[in-house]
């Protein structure tokens, strides 16, 4: 297999060589038109521009070219794919078709009626050919530079056979992907079109695509030759294991784990900002966010999730001034309704005000609202949007809710008799607060009278302005035509009295009345709703229906359109959310634990011994493990001893080199290392030596002695030579030699230690300090 990708791959690059090589010679042609056709240009025209111009046509189809050489690897191992390609062909197209137009400027208007641009560009026809009977009428000029167009467009006609090659080659790689492979490659589109590209890339879909594009270059060999079925079937193959080896990289045990991690990373987070915003524990938050996550699994609108639970949970107590844990009703609705309508966060306090206060659902007080605006909407003759409502209900002043006892359904009302006006709350509670100053607002409106010399009646506006009926207000003050046309009279005194009447200026007046006049032309146009709820309304009314009947005919689901504005990527990354709603009840009761855990006393103390004991194992079985080393290389000790001397007397011979340069320390460690070790050895040998350092036990079959401190021992085999035992060939004389050199090596240790720790250079002490300090590490 390894063999066949290598062959594959020398055939590809012989492949791109040729290529190469083939339109190299266009490349450099290309750039020397270039360079020519500037010159030419020049001498041809006296417009700089068109000289510019010319330059610029040959020199954008030579670069051209060249990239297209450079892109000939890229295609032949399916490093690019065919819409790449295919840019490129249509950038090609466009600098040959922005070339003949220059061509026909050089020649001008006369000349350029004999040239069949079409033919040129199929390379049917040639420059010269088609204008041969005009040349002699020609500049010298203008000759040499139709000479250059021609020259360009002949060897732009082999540059055809190749750029046409490309395409061929790139078809037959893309084509070796098969059905298969175009599926994945639109799946990864429709993912990054929707908002979902980590999703694809979770899956490994550009990677399978990639992988799969460079497995067909090489079995079609560069797109030489079209994929066969079984070629196909390779290519499909690869693809499915790449996507299944990142499936189970993104999906598997590991991944999970990490994902979980993830989630308490998160959960921890938001749980300890939740607890310090409201005041409570971390241990209550994290409660509270398993007991959402319930909430989010029992709900059937995959929108819920546990986060937005508890960011509701957290927006009502805090427009409430509360802490409490809201219905799970409430919450659900109210996290739905935040999700799908982008409501405000004060809009949102006035629903969920309103449904606590009823004791209906925040989705059965939007349906109210929604019949109310298209109520309105027909009767007013206005097109107002129920989003636009619910926002001015937000900013409506406290008084105003007061007064209607936050129904929303009177507060839409409200909005909308003011938006009829052309304008808003704000602007009517002005215009009613100017109403309340009797005397004032009389005098005021007797003037306006005078000057537009027409009858105003502001007096039920004034009644309903004492019980803060803005919608009446509004209703009254609009009644009133010689205010609403005081800029007809085109009298400014008069419109300054007109609107002082209603407590506005002058200015105020003119935007209110704007307002009114563009709301009429909306409604003369014609228009229809984009709220196919308000054409069925409309379409009953007009049927004559009455209210009565038309709202009974409007259907639930047209009344809750607002909470369907989800998009798919919405739809799906709520759908990945619900998933992990499944990790979070797994996280919740983790999280509990170690926040208990880290709360108990002497946590620190606990932690470090933990730690201690499981350093303490891993001493104890790296012990072992040198014991078991050991243990298997005591034959090969026992043959090595007298070696060992010989050694350790140069190493001897040079321990005192060693202490100046390393320190006393260094030294007496490494021996202590190298004395633990001979120990070991020697006490597996059939002869030894137990030197007097107290404290030691010689067993036996007949029992164990303690040996006196100062008692030192001999042992070996028939040390005396009393044992018949020719064929150890005189053991008593080699074991009393053995046991000579080991006192010779006693001996030179114990000069060793009787060295001075200091070091001397020039007659300067310099290694006592290092010496202190090693011996204080000791």
């Amino acid at each position: 297999m390894a063999s066949e990708s290598a062959k594959s791959a020398r055939e590809i690059a012989e492949e791109v060589v040729k290529i190469r090589e083939e339109m190299s010679e266009a490349v450099f042609a290309s750039r020397d038109f270039a360079n020519e056709a500037a010159k030419a240009a020049k001498a041809h025209f006296e417009n700089n521009i068109q000289v510019a111009e010319t330059r610029k046509a040959f020199k954008d189809i030579a670069k051209t070219i060249q990239e297209t050489s450079m892109m000939v690897e890229d295609i032949t191992t399916g490093q690019k794919d065919i819409s790449e390609v295919a840019k490129q062909q249509v950038k090609y197209e466009q600098n040959k078709k922005k070339l003949a137009f220059e061509l026909t400027q050089t020649m001008g208007k006369q000349l350029s009626k004999h040239l069949d641009i079409e033919k040129i560009l199929k390379g049917e026809e040639t420059v010269a050919g088609q204008l041969k009977d005009q040349f002699s009428k020609m500049t010298p000029e203008q000759q040499k530079l139709v000479k250059l167009y021609h020259e360009q467009f002949k060897a732009l006609k082999l540059q055809d056979k190749e750029m046409e090659e490309m395409g061929r080659r790139a078809e037959n790689i893309e084509g070796g992907m098969g059905r298969f492979g175009k599926g994945i490659k639109g799946l990864g589109g429709v993912l990054k079109k929707v908002g979902l590209s980590g999703l694809g890339k979770s899956m490994g879909l550009d990677k399978a695509v990639k992988e799969g594009r460079e497995l067909s270059a090489a079995l079609t060999k560069g797109g030489k030759n079209a994929a066969t079925i079984g070629d196909k079937l390779k290519v499909a193959g690869k693809m499915a294991g790449s996507i299944i080896g990142s499936l189970d990289k993104a999906f598997g045990p590991l991944a999970i784990f990490m994902k979980i991690f993830s989630i308490m990373k998160d959960i921890d987070k938001s749980a300890g900002e939740f607890a310090k915003n409201q005041g409570i524990s971390y241990k209550e938050s994290v409660k509270l966010r398993g007991e959402m996550s319930k909430v989010a699994q029992a709900s059937d609108n995959i929108l819920v999730s546990s986060k937005g639970l508890m960011e509701t949970q957290g927006r009502l107590n805090d427009l409430m001034g509360s802490n409490v844990r809201f219905s799970d009703e409430l919450a659900s609705d109210m996290t739905l309704i935040a999700k799908t309508t982008n409501m405000s966060a004060e809009t949102q306090g006035v629903l969920a005000f309103e449904s606590m206060k009823s004791g209906k659902s925040a989705k059965d007080l939007l349906k109210t609202q929604k019949l109310t605006v298209l109520q309105q909407n027909k009767a007013r003759g206005l097109t107002m949007s129920t989003k636009k409502i619910q926002d001015a209900i937000g900013k409506s002043s406290k008084a105003l809710q007061l007064t209607f006892k936050g129904s929303t359904k009177e507060l839409t009302n409200q909005v909308m008799a003011a938006k009829a006006l052309g304008t808003n709350l704000s602007g009517v509670e002005k215009i009613s607060s100017s109403l309340l100053d009797f005397e004032g607002s009389i005098q005021a409106e007797l003037e306006a009278e005078l000057l537009l010399g027409k009858d105003i009646n502001l007096e039920r506006a004034r009644a309903a302005a004492l019980e803060g009926d803005m919608a009446t207000v509004a209703d009254e003050v609009m009644k009133n035509k010689a205010i609403m046309n005081a800029f007809d009279t085109k009298n400014v005194i008069a419109q300054e009295a007109a609107a002082k009447a209603l407590g506005m200026s002058r200015g105020e007046l003119a935007d209110m009345v704007q307002g009114q006049k563009e709301l009429e032309v909306v409604r003369d146009s014609g228009f229809k709703s984009i709220d196919d709820a308000q054409e069925k309304y409309n379409a009953m009314i007009d049927s004559g229906m009455s209210k009565e009947e038309a709202a009974s005919k409007i259907k639930d689901k047209d009344l809750l359109t607002q909470l369907e504005s989800a998009s798919i990527a919405d739809r799906l990354a709520a759908t990945m959310e619900r998933v992990s709603e499944v990790f979070i009840e797994m996280s919740t009761p983790v999280l509990a634990f170690v926040d208990g855990l880290m709360k108990s006393e002497g946590i620190a103390n606990k932690i470090a011994n933990i730690i201690k004991g499981i350093a303490a194992a891993y001493v104890l079985i790296k012990g072992l493990q040198v014991a078991m080393n050991i243990l298997s290389m005591v034959n090969i000790a026992r043959q090595t001893t007298l070696l060992g001397i010989e050694v350790a007397k140069a190493g001897a011979a040079t321990t005192t080199n060693a202490m100046t340069t390393f320190g006393l320390g260094t030294v007496i460690a490494v021996a202590a290392v190298a004395a633990a070790m001979g120990a070991v050895g020697m006490y597996f040998m059939n002869d030894g030596m137990i030197g007097s350092d107290g404290g030691m036990v010689v067993s036996g079959p007949k029992g164990s002695i303690q040996l006196n401190k100062d008692d030192e021992i001999i042992a070996g085999t028939d040390l005396m030579g009393g044992k018949d035992k020719p064929e150890r060939g005189g053991g008593a004389r080699r074991d009393a030699a053995l046991i000579a050199e080991i006192q010779n090596l006693a001996t030179i240790n114990r000069q060793i230690l009787a060295k001075s720790t200091t070091i001397e250079m020039n007659g300067s002490q310099v290694g006592q300090e290092i010496n202190t300090s090693e011996r204080s590490v000791q």
